[in-house]
């Protein structure tokens, strides 16, 4: 779906970027439950998407995603666990490359003087977006992503070895509201505004 809908965007059919946008948001919980509440966070993108691919719009970079996850898990009161940085950000980017190749592969480029192939420094808007999404679903129901940085670096064995769900899938779910009829994050609109400002979406100084 986003990878078809990728190939259109990069090839310059600019009808295809909502139909991007509306998928990259509606395949997260959390951003689908901020954007039907706050529908700047759709148009946002959308203009973002748009105006960076006619070379009038930054791109997104790893550390704009760190701040991005980390403003939610904050809002929500999310465990420590929940929190991210951006060697973990540039490592899932990574990941979703061969995934969702018409969406990522792009970003990646061989060294003029070495040939080493390195990815881009920063990323669309709407590449940037999923890869938030994508981070956020990690955070609820991968125990890999589910550590603390004092986890990460004593990398414990039992945490990523784990085959059954892991109980912490349940205390983040409960934090952003995923198992309760109630959402609590404390304010969504101002929320989705976070994550608009966070990544950059919006120019001009909008508000």
């Amino acid at each position: 779906m986003e990878n078809d809908k990728a190939s259109r965007v990069v090839a310059g059919d600019a009808a295809a970027v909502p139909e991007l946008v509306d998928d990259v948001l509606n395949g997260s919980i959390v951003l689908e439950k901020l954007s039907t509440l706050n529908p700047d966070l759709r148009a946002s993108l959308i203009a973002a998407e748009v105006d960076y691919r006619n070379g009038r719009h930054p791109g997104v970079s790893d550390d704009k995603v760190e701040v991005a996850l980390n403003s939610l898990a904050k809002a929500a009161g999310a465990p420590a666990f929940a929190y991210t940085d951006t060697t973990e950000v540039r490592s899932l980017r990574m990941r979703l490359v061969p995934m969702v190749p018409n969406l990522f592969a792009h970003d990646l480029q061989k060294g003029a003087k070495d040939g080493k192939t390195r990815i881009r420094a920063e990323m669309s808007p709407a590449e940037g977006v999923y890869l938030l999404a994508r981070l956020i679903d990690q955070k609820i129901y991968n125990p890999k992503y589910q550590l603390t940085a004092d986890e990460h670096r004593v990398k414990s064995a039992e945490l990523l070895s784990a085959d059954e769900p892991s109980p912490r899938t349940t205390e983040i779910m409960d934090a952003v509201g995923i198992t309760t009829d109630a959402i609590s994050l404390m304010d969504l609109d101002a929320t989705a505004n976070d994550v608009v400002v966070n990544l950059g979406l919006r120019q001009n100084g909008g508000k």
